[in-house]
Formats: C-alpha cells, sequence, structure tokens
C-alpha cells in the first residue's frame, strides 16, 4: 500500500487536470492503460476536479453578486 501512495503523491495537481481533460476527449480504459493508473483514481481525480471547479464558480458567483 505505501508503494501505491508515494505513486500517487508524484502525480501534480496539474498532471491529474490535463489527465482528467484528456479523459474528456477520449476514454477512461485508454487513459488508465496509458498512463498505468487504476481506474478507480482516474475516476477520483475526475470527481475532485469538477468538485473544484464547482466550488470555484460558486466563489466567483459571489463575488460579483456582492459588487
Amino acid at each position: 500500500m505505501a508503494g501505491k501512495e508515494q505513486k500517487f503523491k508524484t502525480y501534480t495537481a496539474e498532471f491529474r487536470k490535463n489527465t482528467v481533460k484528456e479523459i474528456e476527449q477520449t476514454s477512461l480504459t485508454y487513459i488508465a492503460q496509458k498512463y498505468k493508473v487504476n481506474i478507480k483514481t482516474l475516476d477520483s481525480w475526475q470527481y475532485n476536479v469538477s468538485f473544484n471547479w464547482e466550488y470555484e464558480i460558486k466563489n466567483l458567483s459571489r463575488l460579483l453578486l456582492n459588487i
């Protein structure tokens, strides 16, 4: 397990975000094979990236409403 955690930590946030963009353009299975990453890991990246975007959009909306 420790080996998997170490490997996960080597992936930067930018790499994960770009990988999610690739998934949207191709397929989850293809990207998993390309980078040798577990599909469940890629699923979590997709969730986290979309959650972060939703959070940023909500904050931007609040800022715009306060202007």
